[in-house]
């Protein structure tokens, strides 16, 4: 890595007249976007709205109270169930699969199944005994599973969750937030095969409880939840293009409406712009050496539709930063550094 000596070189913004933040001029696709980006009106007890790539909440309500997570609490054991087995393993299935309420798989003390097998069941219709075969087998009982669930809130950040069962029965202690639960959701996606079968409509006559996965386009999950306390939670993604919503619904009277309501929201009103452009990214040095330019934070950054016309993008090597305008004014800056090519 070169040391950022090189010669300044940016690219806009240009040269503004007139033009402060209260006086910007506004193309008229502009002005009807901003008309239509009212948020919806969401009645859940807590809801998260957030882009998947860059990380970014858009919108929420109450998401730091904590409420009971029923069965959103699975994608924390499916979690640990991906890092610490195999799909290929074979569970002997234990004694806490007895006497648990449905959803179940039907599974029985010795019996044998893969991981692969039991993470569907776990994922597709929320199996109650899938989620204790799992526990037992990775730690030898469900009460040291549970102690490896929170181990894991903490290390990403879940402060205000605490978890008591890997099922997400209502039981005293048992709680999260649409916050973190949403920090839980982004971080499963990123493991591809979690994101595969939570995607996953039907397989081997498990059919996914999921109905969001057939109702909204381009719906690729995540999970559904119900317990008496819970009431009806939902954590949902869809992807169109390049861009990837998720929401978390906690307690609400129309999970899938709420749900969808939120995704037309960010996809009508949200873009992802690049913050790498090819023919941008690379400078010749005094010596005539080509090197590239590397963005530091992140490839995109989330915008309103009705900004990107006023976007502007200046890089300068010699403060090593890449500052985005809105109009005249900085929206956010990167750091750059060079890598001799």
């Amino acid at each position: 890595m070169a040391l950022l000596s090189l010669t300044t070189v940016a690219f806009g913004p240009p040269a503004l007249r007139e033009r402060d933040a209260a006086g910007l001029k506004f193309y008229p696709c502009q002005l009807r976007e901003l008309a239509e980006s009212h948020p919806p009106s969401v009645e859940a007890k807590a809801f998260l709205l957030a882009d998947f790539t860059t990380g970014t909440v858009i919108l929420a309500q109450n998401e730091h109270e904590k409420l009971p997570p029923a069965s959103l609490t699975k994608i924390m054991t499916a979690v640990l169930a991906l890092e610490k087995s195999s799909l290929s393993d074979t569970v002997v299935v234990g004694k806490g699969v007895t006497g648990l309420e449905p959803p179940s798989l039907g599974l029985w003390p010795g019996q044998k199944i893969s991981m692969e097998n039991l993470l569907y069941g776990l994922l597709l219709i929320s199996a109650n005994d899938a989620a204790a075969a799992i526990a037992e087998h990775i730690a030898g009982s469900q009460e040291a599973f549970v102690e490896m669930m929170n181990q894991k809130a903490a290390e990403l950040g879940m402060q205000d969750t605490h978890f008591v069962n890997p099922q997400g029965f209502d039981a005293e202690g048992h709680l999260s937030t649409a916050y973190d639960l949403w920090l839980l959701t982004r971080y499963a996606l990123a493991n591809p095969t979690f994101a595969a079968i939570v995607s996953t409509r039907e397989r081997g006559g498990l059919f996914s409880s999921n109905r969001f996965l057939s109702l909204y386009p381009g719906a690729d999950g995540i999970k559904t939840g119900t317990t008496p306390l819970a009431g009806e939670c939902l954590a949902a993604s869809a992807t169109r293009g390049n861009q990837k919503g998720v929401v978390i619904l906690l307690n609400s009277p129309d999970r899938y409406g709420e749900a969808a309501s939120l995704l037309d929201f960010y996809f009508r009103n949200y873009a992802l712009v690049p913050l790498s452009y090819p023919a941008l990214d690379s400078v010749k040095g005094p010596s005539g050496e080509v090197s590239a330019l590397k963005v530091e934070g992140g490839n995109y950054i989330l915008v309103e539709k009705w900004k990107f016309p006023l976007l502007r993008f200046y890089r300068s090597i010699s403060s090593g930063e890449l500052l985005v305008y809105l109009g005249d004014k900085v929206l956010l800056s990167r750091p750059l550094r060079v890598e001799k090519q």
